[in-house]
């Protein structure tokens, strides 16, 4: 499905330029925006701009950057990932948090709230029931990444628990259903869930990380790439001494995770020549999670805690891939602002405590409020 704009300027914002940027030497220096940077606009109307919708063949995705999608009751809102223009409303029944799916390119995949099956919700509105990915119909095991495209759809399981050990499994599907193909399947003395993270840019390869069953979050205790004829496997990350944020940048130059430790730290590692840099954090951080790229691999965004529970401040800092240089975007926010999306150049978006959704500008920092009640669905990658 394409989805075409007739307003040139959205168009125009909505082309996605990649872009390769060297790694060099780290440095330390931290900027905290002005009150101006960060002054709210009033307006949360949504004004839709005036958009038609091409359908073609099933499962064809759109070229433009996947839009941000919330959730909002048995509904899912459609947004242009850089003006924030409402595009759509899909019907999504029986939809849960949708914390397990993602929005691909030719629709948004979720698991239900009873855990009983997972769907497909075309762009075009069709419901798919992938009942191949749960076919006894009972509890719905793992987690489920669906390719950028669509077209597949990769599940991580713990599929027994035994005194002998847990059987584990992780494989691909197309997304009619046919062509499985089990990547690993093996039995481990613990339960630890081979979760998808990542499809290769050529659909060739998925980046897994383990995670202990029943523990979710964005950690993993390491990252693997596997490729998906083969069944090759590479190891990125040892394992950890627990679960810690992992993320694969969208063009696969880096990899990043927490250090956990007293200061933290992020490990960029540069994929092609397998190297290591780091970025201690300030002492007054106690966590780290919820990584975003850039979508030219040229930033990264890292939410900060400082670990107070009950009365913790969020901050999310910048990374500038070229020279490590951190800069703060959002800094000790008690309504726990998070970066959650950067599909378009331009624009950031964020979640804060109550769900309500913002739109930063990407160079001036400006914030707009969007929406309230508004959880984002992340995006395929």
């Amino acid at each position: 499905m394409k989805i075409k704009a007739k307003n040139k300027a959205l168009s125009a914002g909505l082309i996605l330029v990649v872009t390769t940027l060297a790694c060099g030497l780290p440095a330390q220096a931290t900027e905290t925006p002005t009150a101006e940077a960060t002054e709210i606009p009033h307006s949360t109307e949504i004004v839709p701009p005036e958009i038609e919708t091409e359908t073609e063949a099933p499962g064809e995705a759109s070229d433009l950057p996947l839009p941000i999608v919330y959730n909002l009751a048995e509904a899912l809102v459609v947004l242009d990932p850089l003006d924030g223009s409402e595009i759509m409303r899909l019907t999504a029944p029986g939809l849960g948090f949708g914390d397990n799916g993602g929005v691909s390119g030719n629709g948004v995949f979720y698991v239900d709230s009873d855990y009983t099956q997972a769907y497909r919700v075309g762009f075009d509105n069709a419901l798919q029931e992938l009942t191949f990915l749960n076919p006894d119909g009972g509890y719905f095991e793992g987690l489920i990444l669906p390719s950028p495209d669509g077209l597949k759809v990769a599940q991580g399981a713990v599929l027994s628990f035994e005194a002998s050990g847990s059987q584990v499994q992780l494989k691909v599907v197309n997304v009619d259903g046919s062509g499985e193909q089990v990547l690993l399947d093996q039995t481990l003395d613990q339960p630890l869930r081979p979760t998808p993270l990542k499809w290769s840019a050529d659909g060739e390869a998925l980046y897994y990380m383990n995670v202990i069953e029943g523990i979710e979050g964005y950690g993993g205790l390491d990252l693997y790439k596997v490729n998906v004829e083969t069944r090759a496997s590479e190891q990125i990350f040892p394992e950890a001494g627990g679960l810690v944020s992992t993320s694969v940048s969208p063009n696969e130059i880096y990899a990043a995770r927490v250090v956990s430790g007293d200061p933290l730290a992020i490990v960029i590692r540069d994929l092609a020549h397998a190297t290591n840099q780091t970025v201690t954090l300030p002492e007054v951080y106690k966590q780290a999670w919820q990584m975003v790229w850039a979508p030219d691999d040229s930033a990264l965004l890292v939410t900060l805690g400082q670990g107070m529970w009950e009365t913790d401040a969020y901050s999310v800092i910048k990374i500038d891939m070229a020279s490590l240089a951190v800069t703060y975007l959002v800094t000790d926010d008690a309504n726990l602002m998070r970066a959650v999306a950067w599909q378009a150049p331009g624009t950031i978006w964020f979640n804060d405590r109550d769900g309500t959704l913002w739109r930063m500008d990407a160079e001036s920092l400006a914030l707009t409020r969007v929406a309230t009640d508004a959880w984002v669905i992340a995006i395929s990658r």
